[in-house]
């Protein structure tokens, strides 16, 4: 399925590994939810159990998001921060010690 993904430039961000992808949802399991679980598992917000901080998601491509989950302060902030991680041309510029400011030029 990865190599598949690759073909459209869909991949994993450099230094990942696929072990890194199994390690917090079984391959079987991955495999069995087709593309739209390897989506959600490449990109969730990975998370470092031992100094509870949110890192950075398996995929710079890609971006999986609970609604429900935005409810803590700067909360928006990372979501501002995931789109223009996605669309960095289009999302100029963020400022995160005051807030969301940005300029965003999207052509929908």
């Amino acid at each position: 399925m990865l190599t598949e993904l690759a073909t459209v430039g869909i991949e994993l961000r450099p230094g990942v590994g696929v072990d890194q992808l199994t390690a917090t949802h079984a391959r079987v399991g991955i495999e069995k939810g087709a593309f739209e679980m390897l989506f959600a598992v490449m990109g969730d917000e990975q998370l470092d159990p031992k100094m509870f901080e949110v890192l950075e998601p398996l995929s710079d491509d890609v971006w999986h998001f609970d609604t429900e989950a935005i409810e803590d302060h700067g909360a928006y902030v990372r979501f501002v921060e995931n789109c223009r991680r996605l669309q960095p041309e289009q999302i100029k510029a963020i400022n995160r010690a005051t807030g969301l400011h940005f300029k965003a030029d999207l052509n929908i």
